[in-house]
């Protein structure tokens, strides 16, 4: 359904993306482990949907960007550092130098 919506958000010019990832993660990361976080965050989703108050407008923006580079550094360190013992060198080397191809070109 990621991908459908995607494809309808690019054909009527809208931003493409996916939550699922980040919030996988974060639930992860902050250990919740009860299936019920995908109810609730799907309720939420649906009253902010619903709702005529623009809630960011009056969501704190630190807020919003402290989640966006939590989970960002999180990610970044694990698939950098923590993978090192898991790759042959000449992998990690690909790994690496992909990295800064992409943070540099």
């Amino acid at each position: 359904t990621v991908g459908i919506s995607n494809f309808v958000s690019g054909l009527a010019g809208g931003f493409t993306g996916s939550y699922i990832f980040s919030q996988t993660i974060f639930t992860y990361r902050t250990n919740c482990r009860s299936r019920w976080i995908g109810v609730i965050v799907a309720f939420t989703f649906i009253l902010v949907v619903i709702s005529p108050v623009n809630f960011l407008e009056v969501t704190p923006l630190f807020f919003l960007g402290s989640t966006l580079i939590f989970i960002g550094f999180d990610l970044l360190f694990e698939w950098i550092v923590e993978v090192r013992h898991k790759l042959l060198l000449s992998e990690y080397i690909v790994l690496l130098a992909t990295f800064v191809a992409v943070q540099f070109l």
